[in-house]
């Protein structure tokens, strides 16, 4: 068995292509299971956020070839454009990989703790799908795990930058004073609640939240002290705004470049900041040309918590050792787990021996009492554990290509059996 894993983030890729390989939760269910339905795949779990896809899978092959044809297939994208902007690990390398990831010192703001929370969704997803089986259910829990260790062990939490704080600052280079600002939210989701919170304890004005789906308007607005007003009234609610925050996970664009033409001419074109903090994303990048309109998406906050994250490079190092202890611990399970049927074909096959060699000298034996046979059966049985313990041992130990060895070696067949020859 193999942990491969094949993504995309924030550090190789740009949100174009990034918003075209993202998975909302309505993709999830079936390309979990059409991801897992590959010949060579045995489990899948699919991590997807604002700022990176990556797909985890437990494969009876060492390649990830299968893993970037899916992508490429299933979102719709030419091998052409993935090339140069994804990365591929392999066993250790990927497990290591996630447990950095689930710690956030692979997020683009650096210690951010959010990225928990998606790992753990990716997880009960996965699980939903029954896709998740021993190898990723254990993966993904060593990786929250690694997470919270290395949070109570490091400083890399503290203080952190957060997509909402880095939101709020880029806000405040477009407008001197926050005060009095009217916020617009689009979306209901936790990222758009935290850069609210941060643009409000800067001394940002009154909010509004609109959703397609009310309730969780509602819900958002009573939690952030704001109101809701129905989705049919954005355009009407962007024109009164001083900030739209998008955020919502719709699979394409909510506004379009007509849209912001529209609202800006209702408002004299009155400088309105527009962050887009969504993948796919909400708005038409092409506004950025229009007067008075300021767009952000989410590639531009990496310019905002780049020297915060340079100041952290020494937290990153301690998580990173870390991370290495627990990916170690991983993959000594891993190599036990994958030796397991081995050592059952070989004891088997001591045990087929054995039993054939006592057949073999039945009559002598027919000649002892009970308990001489007793004594026999004993120190046959001790001398099959005894030959056993050593490549037992070697093979849960995770040696180099020491369960193929076996295998070669006393000829095991582990798809019909131990074989019969001696």
């Amino acid at each position: 068995m193999h942990v491969v894993a094949v993504g995309a983030s924030h550090k190789t890729a740009p949100v174009s292509l990034r918003e075209k390989i993202a998975f909302t939760a309505g993709h999830l269910p079936r390309a979990l299971q059409a991801m897992a339905a590959a010949e060579t795949v045995s489990e899948a779990a699919i991590l997807s956020t604002c700022n990176r896809t990556e797909i985890y899978c437990c494969c009876s092959k060492a390649s990830a070839a299968p893993l970037v044809e899916f992508l490429s297939e299933n979102r719709a994208v030419t091998r052409a454009e993935l090339e140069g902007h994804t990365y591929h690990h392999l066993d250790e390398a990927a497990v290591s990989h996630l447990l950095m990831v689930a710690a956030g010192a692979d997020s683009m703001a650096v210690g951010e703790s959010q990225i928990v929370a998606q790992v753990r969704e990716a997880l009960e997803f996965a699980r939903r799908a029954r896709t998740a089986g021993p190898v990723v259910s254990n993966l993904f829990r060593t990786a929250l795990h690694t997470g919270k260790h290395a949070r109570s062990e490091t400083g890399i939490a503290r203080g952190a930058f957060s997509i909402g704080r880095c939101a709020a600052e880029l806000a405040c280079s477009v407008f001197d004073d926050l005060g009095g600002k009217e916020i617009l939210i689009l979306g209901a989701g936790e990222m758009a609640a935290l850069t609210a919170r941060h643009l409000v304890h800067r001394g940002a004005g009154s909010i509004v939240v609109t959703n397609r789906t009310q309730e969780n308007a509602e819900q958002l607005a009573r939690t952030l002290g704001g109101r809701a007003v129905p989705i049919g009234e954005l355009h009407a609610r962007a024109a009164k705004a001083d900030i739209l925050i998008a955020s919502t996970a719709a699979p394409h664009t909510v506004l379009a470049q007509g849209d912001i033409k529209e609202i800006m001419e209702a408002r004299d074109h009155a400088p309105l900041l527009i962050v887009d903090i969504a993948v796919p994303r909400d708005v038409d990048p092409r506004v950025r040309r229009m007067r008075n309109v300021h767009l952000f998406d989410i590639d531009d906050l990496q310019e905002v918590v780049r020297v915060d994250s340079h100041a952290r490079r020494e937290q990153v190092q301690q998580v990173r050792a870390i991370a290495s202890q627990h990916a170690e611990q991983f993959m000594e399970w891993l190599r036990s787990l994958s030796a397991a049927p081995v050592v059952a074909a070989l004891r088997e096959k001591f045990e087929a021996v054995r039993g054939r060699e006592l057949e073999r000298h039945g009559r002598q034996l027919a000649r002892m009492s009970p308990a001489e046979r007793q004594v026999v059966e004993r120190i046959t049985r001790s001398i099959v554990n005894k030959l056993a313990h050593t490549p037992t041992v070697r093979m849960k130990q995770g040696l180099p290509q020491a369960a193929e060895m076996v295998k070669f070696l006393f000829d095991l067949d582990l798809a019909g059996g131990a074989s019969g020859a001696e």
